[in-house]
């Protein structure tokens, strides 16, 4: 039997079919190339900046996210995880410390549920924003500026505290994050309860240990820590071990973590 020739068009046809069905793994290895490069310029600048343009870099972030500046996003009220921890641990405390409050959404459900508020936050845009929010909503708390990475001394010890949303994982080096966990402790009542949240780390992988390497080739004024990133904020992301160890450092009793919804921990001070 004859076996017709295959046509020029034909060839062509399944020719391109080989190439374009290669085409998906071309396009990962291109993918994880740049995002070798990508992770080592984060690293590189880690390594460069100091503490001050970190903080820079974290307010600049924040000042671009437009809904915190929203009545809609602060009046959305607590988050469930957030409800669940303070009616579990806060229930019968009266007087609060809250850090970094941002434009105020923690206070708007706070102060009615009967606590009075000792809020503090580093980023002034914010600061003049939440204090519009809360006068408008005729809420009695104001928000007062503390430096970035530091809690005021209040003078009186409070029942509890919480430092906002995420706040921990912005916080740079293990050693600066301790010392403020004990300025916080400074005002709270032995036994007080301490509400943090904070990113949550899945395991050492490639990218981390890029980012670290890269960072600490630079020699920077203190080290980078595995967990450390640079996407378009500082971030330090956290297993137990770590927090249980920092609030362990800073006079704290780990009581309770949890990684639904959002990385969080409730810390007692020890008595």
């Amino acid at each position: 039997m004859r076996v017709k020739k295959t046509s020029f068009k034909i060839k062509l046809f399944l020719l391109g079919y080989k190439v374009f069905k290669f085409f998906p793994k071309i396009a990962t290895l291109f993918y994880k190339f740049f995002n070798l490069i990508l992770k080592a310029y984060e690293g590189i600048w880690l390594g460069l900046l100091k503490r001050e343009s970190i903080h820079e870099i974290n307010e600049t972030f924040y000042n671009a996210q437009k809904f915190y500046f929203t009545d809609e996003h602060n009046k959305s009220g607590l988050f469930l995880w957030e409800k669940y921890v303070i009616e579990k641990n806060f229930k019968e405390k009266k007087t609060l410390l809250l850090l970094a409050a941002g434009g105020g959404r923690e206070i708007y459900s706070l102060e009615p549920m009967g606590y009075k508020i000792y809020s503090f936050e580093c980023n002034e845009e914010l600061i003049k924003y939440a204090n519009a929010f809360l006068s408008r909503e005729r809420l009695i708390s104001r928000v007062a500026f503390s430096e970035p990475d530091h809690c005021p001394l209040i003078g009186k010890k409070l029942d509890g505290a919480i430092l906002s949303w995420g706040t921990y994982s912005h916080i740079k080096s293990s050693s600066k994050r301790i010392s403020l966990l004990k300025e916080i402790k400074e005002n709270l009542k032995p036994k007080a309860p301490l509400l943090i949240s904070f990113w949550v780390y899945s395991g050492e992988n490639l990218n981390s240990k890029i980012v670290a390497r890269v960072a600490n080739l630079f020699k920077p004024y203190e080290a980078i820590e595995i967990g450390d990133a640079l996407p378009t904020q500082f971030t330090h992301s956290f297993d137990k071990e770590q927090i249980e160890r920092e609030l362990i450092a800073s006079g704290y009793e780990l009581v309770y973590y949890s990684t639904e919804a959002y990385g969080h921990a409730v810390g007692l001070v020890k008595a």
